[in-house]
């Protein structure tokens, strides 16, 4: 509808073209590029009365707002549906209203005005909203005199819902040029497409094609393999030359298998065989060009729709077990959301994540010692017995397993690695293992090549075990752990244990791969990630690489795909082997400091603290007084442990704000959450 005020009345007139575009309270209703939305702006001149017009959608957060010179469109179809809560039918319009002000803190004598000045568009139905016009003049008449440079100060301004790019201007046609010498004949394939809304221009010679190309702009090329001049594959290598990723359809009567390994070859987009069906030319179109909106939409669909399980099921008192499927879903949804670009959705995930992490912090709170407890095959598979209950068993088998241990890997980092192995390896498990506390590398990958908990490798141990205290390296025996937990499990087996620290170190382990076949058992622990989070948080420019979990995650996968790692784990691809991938903790993005006080001998983590005369508020934390009920050693008879849960860390009151400044939005480890204790371990075997 165009929304125009004549003579103090809101009139409405039809659009000669809009979309529908939905959304969810307190999300972007956005819209992909190169479609149109149900709300959207151009300059074109209207009342000058109406210098700000204000919709409000009911049962949705924020306010539009345009400007002077400015039309609202809204397609009078529109239905735009609400998550939780919705509005109940039967709430009259005052008490809606009402609702939508208050919640952006608007004076009430101005909510009254607005109430008298409303002119509502369409019914409120279960699952529609209700669209609301407020003319300038009741602006006018507000007490604070709002103009236009002091209303963006108030708290009436909210976020803007529909996407910047998409409110600007309704977006033109996509633009299709079709070439074949029989063009004549698909007449009726253009008028259906002419139909659908595509604006299409034909050509009948692959020179024509190449000059279309070249003098204006398409945004897909179908293009007949078998034409007079310069044939289909010529035209084709000529376009890519003058614009790479115009993507470009072969259609052809040519089934040879050559014809169709060079199309390919020369990148097309699609490969179609003659006869052509109308419906199929669209399929084609909407895979190339409406694909990221579709899957986009479906995304988001298929997110709400799950979003109200996850958070029943978050909510319900669950084994470790049922924590990892919820964090399984979450990191799905994350990943997924990401790919699609819905920034809106990715808003409502935080806030279910954020959930999530504070009912698991209570499970393992209440939970934990009990869990450590437990023998044999019951209760989690976790640090100190993941050798035992996820590796050892193939072992048992002919081939040579590798066992790559990447230090402080998430399991939405190892998703998106996985993608990239998954080109020559199959995954034949993909699971979870629960980490030991603290989740640092000290503690949980002693234990794990050591098969023991932190206060039994200590007394078995006592000369390699090192105290937060102690000086030098902390993780200097895992290899004499190895061999002593390989006796233990009667392994008598030959077995190598490489470090990777360093480039150098990564480039040696690909000449040394070929001889590690000879051996049973080889573990490879690499540290690039570990590092790398470490550097994020010391140097800025690599902070600013990975800004936060997605970018983190992308960059992990980038270095991956480029890592002499993965140049040795390629060429194991074409050996019969058996590899195993794991971690010993994750990291989590820190954003809420917790006041703490402690001596100088207490130790630097931000996410968990040990030591003697600690003072802190014990409802913040999850605190263990007693440290051998939770198999950890004491470093002094009164020394006890502190853990920070969710996305909280650790702050000294000296120079506090600073260290907040500089530690907040980091990644960390050390305490509680999902991100931290829910480790990946997936056993994958080539393709060959």
């Amino acid at each position: 509808m165009i929304v125009e005020q004549t003579q103090g009345n809101l009139i409405m007139k039809p659009p000669q073209r809009c979309h529908v575009v939905e959304g969810v309270i307190g999300t972007t209703a956005s819209c992909p590029q190169n479609i149109g939305c149900n709300v959207a702006f151009c300059n074109q001149k209207c009342n000058a009365l109406l210098q700000i017009c204000i919709v409000l959608i009911i049962g949705m957060h924020p306010l539009y707002r345009t400007q002077c010179g400015q039309r609202l469109f809204i397609d009078p179809s529109a239905r735009i549906e609400i998550a939780q809560p919705r509005i109940k039918p039967h709430f009259s319009l005052q008490q809606t209203m009402h609702r939508t002000i208050q919640s952006q803190y608007i004076r009430r004598p101005f909510h009254q005005l607005l109430q008298q000045r409303i002119t509502a568009i369409g019914p409120i139905g279960d699952n529609q909203c209700r669209l609301l016009v407020v003319s300038d003049d009741v602006m006018r008449t507000h007490p604070m005199k709002l103009s236009q440079s002091s209303f963006k100060k108030t708290s009436v301004v909210a976020r803007i819902l529909a996407s910047k790019r998409c409110i600007t201007k309704i977006m033109n046609k996509p633009k299709i040029l079709w070439a074949d010498d029989e063009i004549d004949l698909l007449k009726p394939h253009i008028l259906f497409l002419e139909g659908k809304g595509y604006d299409m221009h034909t050509v009948s010679s692959g020179r024509d094609a190449v000059d279309s190309v070249k003098s204006q702009d398409f945004d897909l090329v179908f293009l007949d393999e078998n034409m007079p001049g310069i044939n289909g594959l010529e035209a084709l290598a000529q376009i890519k030359q003058l614009k790479p990723n115009l993507p470009v359809i072969m259609i052809t009567k040519n089934e040879e298998e050559h014809i169709m390994e060079e199309a390919i070859g020369a990148k097309i987009a699609d490969y179609l065989i003659k006869p052509v069906h109308p419906n199929q030319i669209l399929l084609a179109l909407k895979k190339n060009l409406d694909e990221r909106r579709l899957v986009s939409e479906q995304t988001s669909l298929g997110y709400r729709k799950e979003f109200m399980q996850i958070g029943m099921t978050v909510s319900d008192k669950l084994n470790f077990n049922e924590w990892k499927e919820v964090y399984k879903k979450l990191v799905y949804w994350e990943i997924e959301l990401d790919s699609a670009g819905e920034e809106s959705m990715k808003e409502i995930l935080e806030t279910q994540k954020s959930d999530a992490n504070r009912n698991f912090s209570k499970f393992v709170k209440d939970n934990y010692g009990n869990m450590l407890k437990q023998t044999g095959d019951e209760g989690p598979i976790m640090s100190h017995n993941l050798f035992r209950r996820a590796i050892n068993l193939h072992l048992d088998g002919d081939l040579p397993v590798f066992v790559v241990l990447m230090d402080n890997l998430r399991f939405d980092q190892w998703r998106a690695i996985s993608e990239v192995m998954q080109e020559r390896y199959r995954v034949e498990n993909d699971d979870l293992y629960l980490s030991i506390l603290p989740t640092t590398t000290q503690y949980c990958r002693n234990s794990i090549f050591s098969g023991l908990l932190p206060l039994d490798i200590e007394k078995r141990f006592p000369n390699k075990w090192s105290n937060d205290e102690d000086e030098g390296g902390k993780n200097l025996y895992e290899k004499d752990f190895l061999e002593d937990l390989l006796q233990r499990l009667r392994r008598d087996i030959k077995f190598s244990y490489t470090k990777i620290t360093n480039l150098e170190g990564g480039k040696n382990l690909v000449d040394q791969v070929p001889n590690m076949m000879k051996n049973k058992l080889n573990v490879v622990v690499y540290n690039f990630v570990d590092s790398f989070s470490h550097a994020r948080t010391d140097i800025h420019i690599v902070r600013e690489l990975a800004e936060d979990e997605a970018a983190y995650r992308n960059v992990m996968a980038t270095w991956f795909k480029h890592s002499p790692l993965w140049e040795a784990l390629q060429w194991l691809a074409d050996k019969p082997c058996k590899v195993i991938v794991t971690t010993d903790h994750g990291s989590i993005r820190v954003k809420d400091a917790i006041k703490i006080v402690g001596d100088k001998n207490v130790n630097t983590n931000l996410r968990y603290k040990q030591g003697k005369n600690i003072t802190y508020n014990p409802k913040e934390v999850f605190e263990v007084k007693k440290p051998h009920d939770v198999f950890l050693p004491l470093q002094h008879l009164t020394s006890s442990f502190v853990f920070a849960a969710e996305n909280d860390f650790f702050a000294y009151p000296n120079n506090y704000n600073y260290y907040v400044n500089y530690y907040k939005n980091t990644f960390q480890h050390g305490g509680i959450s999902l991100e931290e204790m829910c480790c990946p371990i997936a056993v994958l075997s080539p393709k060959v």
